[in-house]
């Protein structure tokens, strides 16, 4: 794995709203380009991107990675959660650390929900979209998938549930993900209030008809993981799209394949 910057990714906590936002932050010495906000999947956090944060900030922006509401170290909402709601708290996130400034806007699954929602609520807040997979169902699929939504943390007796759960996110991941990797993913999942609330929030969300309201740039880069078919089949969702895949990463890819990414991110985020 190539050798990190030396540009601490730090943490802290924002008061948005009646509860705490945990963020994760990487500060460039000399800051030339546009922030970027970096949304992760349900049910992870921030955690994600630790990797590949120092590696953006040594392009010159400013990364911030918060804890969706609910995940990793933030507050439950005190709402049902929802895409919109999600949204509305990134952006009150963003005024509180950026003062009203223009920023770029990257998501991952649920994060890529987050983000396009964020473009269509405040438009003039977002410069360019990057967007790691999209949860682009149709509303038939998303009833049926609300439907067959069920809590994933049930707790057993003889301890089973967790080696389901080791189970599923050893399937999920990447191929180059290690024990500890995967043991760190698990406790993320673990750590979720309600995990199945993100998922609820995306089910609910109809993804489709917030893309063709996009009008910045977008990339999409699909991952080959859960949504791979789905994210190909829904390529052309948004009016003005750079479509991308990479084939053989999944769940983990921001560590594993981080230089890669950065520079991906990088091509599109730079140029005018």
């Amino acid at each position: 794995m190539a050798r990190r910057p030396d540009i601490p990714v730090r943490r802290a906590y924002a008061q948005v709203g009646p509860g705490q936002l945990h963020y994760r932050i990487c500060i460039p010495q000399e800051p030339t380009r546009r922030p970027l906000m970096l949304f992760h999947p349900t049910p992870k956090s921030g955690w994600i991107y630790e990797t590949i944060m120092p590696l953006l900030a040594a392009q010159g922006r400013t990364v911030i990675a918060p804890d969706t509401p609910g995940y990793g170290a933030s507050d439950p909402p005190h709402e049902r959660p929802s895409i919109e709601g999600y949204a509305e708290a990134m952006l009150a996130l963003a005024d509180a650390l950026l003062a009203g400034e223009c920023l770029d806007v990257a998501g991952y699954h649920t994060g890529s929900s987050t983000a396009v929602q964020m473009a269509v609520a405040q438009p003039e807040r977002i410069g360019k979209i990057a967007l790691f997979s999209i949860a682009a169902y149709d509303a038939e699929a998303r009833a049926a998938k609300l439907r067959s939504l069920a809590p994933f943390k049930t707790v057993c007796e003889d301890g089973s549930h967790l080696s389901r759960m080791w189970n599923t996110v050893a399937q999920l991941s990447d191929a180059r993900a290690d024990p500890e990797w995967r043991q760190r993913s698990v406790t993320e999942n673990l750590r979720a209030a309600d995990g199945p609330a993100g998922y609820r929030a995306v089910y609910n969300h109809d993804l489709k008809a917030a893309a063709r309201k996009v009008r910045q740039p977008v990339l999409l880069i699909n991952a080959q993981d859960d949504l791979w078919e789905l994210t190909r089949l829904n390529r052309d969702c948004f009016p003005h799209c750079i479509y991308r895949e990479l084939p053989g990463t999944a769940h983990g890819m921001f560590t594993f394949a981080a230089p890669e990414i950065a520079r991906l991110l990088q091509d599109f985020l730079d140029v005018d």
